[in-house]
């Protein structure tokens, strides 16, 4: 989703507005804390040893060893947001074009609100988020300014991008730290669940699309798409998402792990550690969608491995910061260059010297664990990381240098300690099994769990779309127990078709925690053929009945609205939807003589 924009150093400038840092007062981790109760905040990696000097008095406008990191959101924020969309209750991040918001833009600026523990600027970019979604719970990729349309962004700016995705589930799980108690209007810890369903059900490869576990692009692309940014994948989320109540065990972890690393051990170059822009399933760089080098997707991965290390230690992820530090290491923090290609001699050989490339490269090297090497020039990276800014035209209204500016504050945080590992969602009941039987065309729901704590009732949901649930009823829960209790609920009349179930745990004090999603699917009247799905422009129908005729065909999208329709069809019939439908999931309904079926449809 970058463009390769020539950005110029512009010398540091002091703007009068004041961030709403640790407002309100009551964060778990307040904005600076961390690093100055412990000079070594993460469990791993190095720590720049020439942070500022002096008092932490947030009252004061004082944050010690994280002022650079508070100048740097105080100034971040005056330029790059705007808060007068929806009555002044929506936050959007400005792109390069003022007018343009970008979903990655809303999620890293929740990253920083959540770490800020800057509580409205949090609330209002979620809220965007939530307006700005499409029919899957995830944010269009780019819309124009404050209205839900795309109509000046490429292809229209619809459907999501996954790292987006992974970011604001994130950041949602930090607010969740952040302000644990039940809050309005959002339960952050129950939006993190729901998004993170969303995301493992729209924009992971599921087993039956090889390669499994691997993250995608977006809920757009369809699980054929054999194109990857591997920039995207993130396995330090991973490991959180799966401590997330109601996650499939080992899907995060270690299965989407797994698979992220696969892709990222292929892709990189064995020498410098750098992964390319773009590159296909199996992680053979290539132009997929956009230039094949490291560049302004690819430099994300520093931060990406830098996370996982300074986590968790991860092994995987020290063997690639330590190819990228070894590599960048032989020039001078003041010279090191993006973009450039994989197997560049040395990192001085870039286009262009600004905050994109310094502030990401300087990550990797806090991904080492060697500072008899690398401290010197960890605190050259992070000097120069401080002293660079990319043009912005803030006085006129303007977003230039978005990108670079915006991952240079994220990088600032992680230097400052203010970067880190949220404490995992856990919901106040384990459930053990949660699973369906077959009765004679009803379903008999099944649930146990081994223990319970403030456990109000249980909501049974179901949906025929995986997307849209309604309430089918409810079953007391237990309160507290410490016994494993089991309960049970039957529908006796399910949908034809694919129908998704997943339960709605509510706590005495209305927080909510949501299962995985089990499917049964009731087997329609007739059968019908369609080819190729996922397609490109064309589509065939025919139908396997006593008549062979179509009656009705409606082609609608996740929201319920009618796109295309068609009447009177026999035989095999072929339908040119390229003029019709953008690239996505859309629903299919069909009516014969025998009855109607629904089908799930993917544009590439």
């Amino acid at each position: 989703m970058k463009t390769s924009i020539v950005y110029l150093v512009l010398f540091a400038f002091s703007v009068k507005v004041y961030g709403q840092v640790n407002t309100p007062v009551g964060a778990t981790i307040p904005f600076g804390s961390l690093i100055q109760s412990d000079p070594t905040p993460y469990p791993f990696g190095l720590i720049a040893t020439n942070l500022p000097a002096g008092a932490y008095n947030p009252p004061g406008g004082q944050y010690g060893k994280s002022q650079d990191a508070y100048a740097a959101y105080v100034s971040w924020k005056a330029c790059y947001v705007d808060f007068t969309c929806a009555g002044g209750t929506e936050a959007r991040v400005k792109f390069d074009n003022a007018n343009q918001t970008v979903s990655e833009g809303i999620a890293y600026g929740m990253l920083l609100a959540a770490y800020a523990a800057d509580k409205t600027l949090f609330n209002g970019l979620w809220k965007y988020y939530k307006s700005h979604s499409n029919g899957n719970s995830v944010m269009n990729w780019c819309r124009d300014g404050c209205a839900n349309t795309g109509g000046t962004c490429p292809a229209g700016g619809n459907n999501g991008a996954t790292d987006a995705e992974f970011d604001a589930a994130m950041a949602l799980l930090v607010a969740e730290c952040q302000w644990p108690t039940p809050n309005i209007p959002y339960d952050y810890g129950a939006e993190a669940q729901i998004l993170i369903q969303k995301i493992r059900q729209f924009e992971i490869q599921p087993a039956a699309n090889p390669p499994q576990y691997q993250a995608n692009n977006g809920d757009g692309w369809g699980f054929g798409s054999t194109c990857r940014n591997p920039s995207y994948q993130s396995p330090a989320y991973y490991k959180l998402f799966q401590s997330v109540a109601g996650e499939p065990a080992n899907f995060w972890n270690p299965n989407c792990v797994n698979a992220s690393y696969t892709l990222i051990n292929n892709n990189n170059n064995n020498t410098t550690g750098l992964i390319s822009n773009w590159s296909d399933q199996n992680g053979t760089p290539n132009g997929c969608n956009g230039p094949n080098e490291y560049g302004f997707d690819a430099c994300r991965n520093p931060w990406r491995m830098a996370t996982d290390y300074l986590w968790n230690g991860d092994a995987n992820a020290l063997a690639v910061n330590n190819l990228v530090a070894n590599w960048l290491d032989q020039v001078p923090a003041t010279n090191v260059r993006g973009p450039l290609p994989q197997n560049a001699a040395n990192a001085g050989a870039g286009s262009f010297h600004n905050a994109t490339f310094v502030s990401t490269y300087g990550l990797a090297v806090m991904g080492t664990n060697n500072a008899a090497t690398y401290q010197a020039y960890l605190n050259n990276m992070y000097t120069e990381t401080v002293a660079i800014t990319e043009t912005q035209n803030c006085n006129a209204g303007g977003g230039s240098g978005y990108f670079g500016n915006t991952l240079r504050v994220l990088a600032l945080f992680m230097h400052t300690g203010n970067f880190w590992e949220p404490c995992p969602v856990v919901a106040p009941v384990n459930l053990m099994d949660f699973n369906l039987e077959d009765q004679s065309g009803k379903v008999r729901l099944s649930w146990a769990t081994s223990t319970e704590e403030n456990n109000d009732y249980f909501n049974i949901e179901r949906s025929t779309d995986g997307i849209n649930f309604e309430t089918l009823g409810t079953v007391k829960g237990a309160g507290k127990s410490s016994s494993i209790l089991w309960y049970t609920y039957t529908d006796f009349i399910p949908s034809e078709g694919i129908n998704f179930y997943r339960l709605a745990q509510h706590d005495f004090d209305g927080k909510v925690n949501y299962s995985n999603v089990i499917t049964y699917e009731k087997k329609f009247p007739f059968q019908c053929v369609i080819i190729p799905n996922p397609f490109e422009d064309e589509l065939n129908v025919s139908l396997n009945s006593p008549d062979n005729i179509i009656e009705y065909i409606a082609i609608k999208d996740l929201s319920g609205r009618i796109l295309f329709e068609s009447t009177a069809h026999t035989g095999i019939v072929k339908f040119d939807l390229g003029k019709f439908l953008s690239k996505g999931m859309y629903l299919m309904e069909i009516y014969s003589r025998e009855g109607k079926m629904v089908s799930k449809i993917y544009k590439n």
